[in-house]
């Protein structure tokens, strides 16, 4: 959602297969996008809907539902957010848990990549993101610096 946001703030295109307009057809419009489309395709829906399970039903505060019945890009966004607390030591010794962790981890790493592709894992990209912009600074578009602005001369 963040992503739409920003991208109809400085009418940039949005990547194929990210969203649909009304109709259900595939669109790179911003402007046109009413439909949201799932990270992963089916699988990631699956994976969605059981968070969302997780997360907002197990809290009684379904957020997925109401989205769909609505408008869902025109509606306020909410969040809902669940822990789950797992006693690894009722299961498996932490040092061996550390270890497969690590093994999976490598296991993972050394896979053959498609070309010009990088495996990352869960976290990567975001603490890369992150050296980034301590180093440069945090890029902020044109649009979203002048509403920024424009909110700063606004009376209280």
């Amino acid at each position: 959602m963040g992503k739409l946001r920003q991208a109809k703030r400085t009418a940039t295109p949005l990547e194929e297969g990210q969203a649909l307009d009304q109709d259900g057809n595939p669109t790179t419009d911003a402007g046109e996008a009413a439909i949201l489309l799932p990270l992963g395709g089916a699988k990631g829906s699956g994976l969605s809907l059981l968070i969302e399970c997780m997360t907002s039903l197990v809290t009684a505060n379904p957020i997925l539902a109401e989205a769909l019945e609505r408008t869902a890009l025109g509606a306020r966004h909410r969040q809902n957010g669940a822990v789950i607390a797992l006693d690894l030591a009722k299961f498996v010794d932490p040092a061996e848990f550390r270890r497969q962790a690590g093994r999976l981890a490598r296991a993972i790493k050394g896979l053959p990549p498609q070309p010009g592709m990088e495996i990352l894992l869960p976290g990567e990209r975001g603490a890369r993101i992150a050296e980034q912009r301590r180093r440069d600074g945090v890029p902020v578009p044109d649009a979203v610096l002048e509403e920024l602005r424009n909110l700063i001369k606004e009376p209280s």
